[in-house]
């Protein structure tokens, strides 16, 4: 099998694999609403901005251990009868 590329192959452009819109999240975006931006359309990873800005990248994976956290924090709280240091 050869792996050189015809002229053509050459010459495309990564930007002809990006999706015309894309998805993003804003830093101000709930853990419970980024959950279901990513359930909703079928994404492992999403980008985060600022004012169309690049801010960063968050995974299914980081938001699942967030909420995660955030439940098991919650229910040592409601145990304890008052607040959890972080």
């Amino acid at each position: 099998m050869s792996w050189e590329l015809s002229a053509r192959a050459e010459e495309e452009a990564i930007s002809g694999l990006l999706p015309n819109d894309v998805v993003s999240l804003e830093l101000s975006t709930s853990l419970p609403d980024a959950l279901r931006v990513l359930v909703d359309e079928h994404l492992d990873t999403i980008p985060v901005v600022r004012e169309e800005e690049l801010i960063g990248i968050v995974t299914l994976q980081d938001v699942l251990a967030a909420l995660t956290i955030t439940a098991e924090r919650s229910q040592t709280r409601d145990a304890a009868g008052g607040p959890v240091p972080a």
